[in-house]
């Protein structure tokens, strides 16, 4: 399994501004979900999704290439 993730704060501004939810709103939806700690621990693979759409796609092709069969 892949886990792609972000810190709590990032995960709750990104919330508010797609789906237009208050901070009280994106908080319960967060809270309603596994914490992001215990997804992490349990993938195969991880991407930080803090950085910028590069970062995350060159974390993602080095995860291809290591899963890649030759």
């Amino acid at each position: 399994t892949m886990v792609v993730y972000v810190n709590q704060e990032t995960q709750r501004k990104r919330l508010m501004e797609r789906n237009k939810l208050s901070k009280k709103e994106a908080n319960i939806r967060i809270a309603s979900q596994m914490p992001m700690e215990e997804k992490v621990r349990l993938a195969d693979e991880c991407i930080n999704n803090s950085g910028t759409i590069a970062e995350s796609k060159s974390q993602f092709m080095e995860i291809l290439n290591k899963w890649k069969i030759k």
